[in-house]
């Protein structure tokens, strides 16, 4: 009977969602039942309830992917244009940026698995980096020119601030004090160049 009731409910056209809900309201009802000794078990106890449907993640538009990797580069422009000051720090900061987010879009890795690479890890020729994953999994990645650009300006960049700024054991990303850049560092930089 209980079974039947939760199919009489799909049958009905009863999204997956709200049988579910329907579900917990009457095994919960029936423990205040069985509690309150009205009834000797509990017949929604060894129910599933119908599984979610797992909707699509939403991606960004190829502009949309375009404008996100441009933006450091747009914001350097737009402080020159309006005669701000710019320190080699904050230059060196939206190159960076601009090379995390170019990496990550080449690859397709997590920001896990790109914020401890070293340099000597690049391979500037062939255009490979080897990344450590999930389960100390290695396997070979591709940088398209557009990354392996943004990799060589940030570190030139990052020779100028550091005196082993690009030297082969150094990290690719430094934060402004010239440690590597940790994953919630560059979450927080995301969101930044998101808004």
């Amino acid at each position: 009977d209980a079974r039947s009731s939760l199919m009489a409910f799909a049958q009905d056209g009863a999204r997956p969602t709200t049988t579910r809900r329907k579900l917990a309201s009457l095994r919960s009802f029936f423990k205040f039942l069985v509690r309150e000794r009205f009834v000797a078990s509990n017949p929604f106890l060894g129910l599933r309830g119908p599984k979610l449907p797992k909707p699509l993640p939403k991606v960004l538009t190829v502009e949309e992917v375009s404008r996100f990797l441009a933006a450091p580069h747009e914001d350097l422009r737009q402080r020159r244009q309006a005669g701000l000051a710019i320190t080699p720090m904050d230059e060196y900061v939206r190159l960076r940026d601009v090379a995390v987010f170019e990496t990550l879009y080449s690859t397709g890795c997590r920001i896990s698995e790109v914020t401890p690479l070293v340099w000597h890890q690049i391979d500037f020729t062939n255009g490979g980096v080897i990344v450590t994953g999930k389960g100390s999994k290695q396997r070979l990645c591709i940088l398209g020119k557009p990354a392996l650009k943004a990799l060589r300006v940030v570190r030139a960049k990052a020779d100028e601030l550091w005196p082993d700024g690009g030297s082969p054991q150094t990290a690719l990303f430094l934060n402004e004090k010239g440690r590597p850049l940790t994953p919630r560092e560059v979450e927080r930089r995301m969101k930044v160049w998101l808004a």
